[in-house]
């Protein structure tokens, strides 16, 4: 869906960057990552950790390799609220990462404690200390 770039960092819900995507709901982080055309999911490597997500093709050097900004539940295929990752239209990797601290962990105070400030480590954090009254409407979707 169309996705207002501008409004994205104003809010800080997310940004648009070379290769990548991203935006955030109160227990969601999604992230697209841009992949050469065609490529298919036998030959990604796709690594997901607490506090990081890489892509490569075949033995090449990363494709992609950034550092989360904040920790995220992996999980596993056994419980509905891993993290997940899929190819779409052979082009771009699709992550939907559920946030660690997040509401239904029961492990933060309030809402305004899941807000990322910004999504990887390299990136340049947004300008406000809290999170826009936007934050709170965003769908876990």
């Amino acid at each position: 869906h169309d996705v207002n770039h501008a409004l994205l960092v104003e809010q800080g819900l997310g940004r648009v960057a070379e290769g990548f995507m991203w935006r955030q709901t109160v227990g969601m982080v999604f992230i697209e990552v841009a992949i050469p055309e065609g490529t298919s999911a036998r030959e990604l490597t796709v690594t997901m950790t607490p506090t990081r997500l890489a892509i490569r093709i075949g033995a090449d050097p990363p494709l992609f390799d950034e550092e989360l900004y904040m920790k995220i539940y992996v999980g596993s295929n056994a419980d509905n609220d891993c993290s997940i990752w899929e190819i779409q239209e052979k082009r771009v990797v699709v992550f939907n990462l559920v946030k660690w601290h997040r509401l239904a962990a029961g492990n933060v105070r309030d809402a305004s404690r899941t807000w990322w400030r910004k999504c990887f480590s390299s990136e340049e954090a947004f300008d406000m200390a809290n999170p826009h009254g936007e934050y709170y409407n965003q769908k876990d979707k």
